[in-house]
């Protein structure tokens, strides 16, 4: 079928003149707008690669900025636990020192309950009597030398001064051993008192100390901090372990090492 005829055919509402301009343009070589639009594509390309590359820019600006706020962010947060920590220790201080008669139940109930033993009384001037008999004795032995008393007077005179010096030296003797057992009874009753004590203060805390290694480690050193403070002469047990508390509990939020 002709061309003219399909025209016949079908109307498209174009003049003649219309269709011969339309023929002409659909003879353009299809390379040749292929090409050219390739060659706009491959413009459309390199702009959007431009673009990437701004865009890859801005991003480790973006990321330069945040890593400066990360770190900036820590500083203040470093310094806010300081500061709380030191805020802390000073209010458990405070605490400890406002509480002279709020001994708890526990402290009560742990207080050292040594056996002691009766301390026999012994003159101040114990030695000096024993240094006296001695010279009686002596006395008593110059005068049986020089016929001035017979011997059965020296035998009763020095045995009544043997019998005086034993019993001094017995007192002197039996107040000493008192007075060392009494010590080591004391000793022992603090120390069983100290680890009830103790004890019972971490079976209170049992959620921060218990399989935590380094809270118990902090706690000994805190405990071992107080107890040489002059300042904390007047603690018991088991105010010289809140305060070690407080110590140990303000070293580990400033470590981070557990949660509050």
């Amino acid at each position: 079928m002709s061309n003219s005829q399909a025209q016949s055919d079908y109307d498209d509402g174009l003049t003649d003149e219309e269709r011969a301009i339309l023929d002409e343009t659909s003879d353009v070589d299809d390379d040749q707008r292929t090409l050219g639009e390739m060659m706009d594509a491959g413009m459309d390309h390199e702009d959007d690669e431009g673009g990437d590359v701004d865009s890859y820019s801005e991003d480790e600006e973006d990321d330069q900025h945040a890593d400066e706020e990360v770190i900036e962010q820590e500083a203040e947060t470093e310094t806010e636990v300081e500061a709380q920590v030191k805020d802390e220790a000073a209010a458990t201080e405070k605490e400890a020192a406002n509480s002279t008669d709020t001994t708890p139940v526990t402290e009560q109930r742990f207080k050292p309950q040594p056996v002691q033993y009766a301390v026999p009384e012994v003159p101040d001037d114990a030695k000096q009597q024993l240094a006296d008999i001695s010279k009686q004795q002596l006395a008593l032995a110059s005068q049986l030398d020089n016929f001035e008393i017979d011997g059965a007077a020296y035998h009763a005179q020095f045995q009544a001064l043997n019998e005086k010096a034993l019993d001094l030296r017995l007192a002197i003797r039996d107040a000493d051993n008192a007075k060392s057992f009494n010590t080591q009874n004391a000793q022992a009753a603090e120390q069983a008192a100290w680890a009830q004590t103790c004890d019972a203060f971490l079976t209170a805390h049992k959620a921060t100390y218990a399989d935590n290694k380094d809270m118990t480690a902090w706690l000994n050193e805190a405990v071992i901090q107080v107890a040489n403070d002059p300042e904390n002469a007047g603690l018991n047990g088991w105010q010289t372990l809140e305060k070690a508390h407080g110590i140990a509990r303000a070293e580990a939020k400033l470590f981070a090492l557990i949660e509050y």
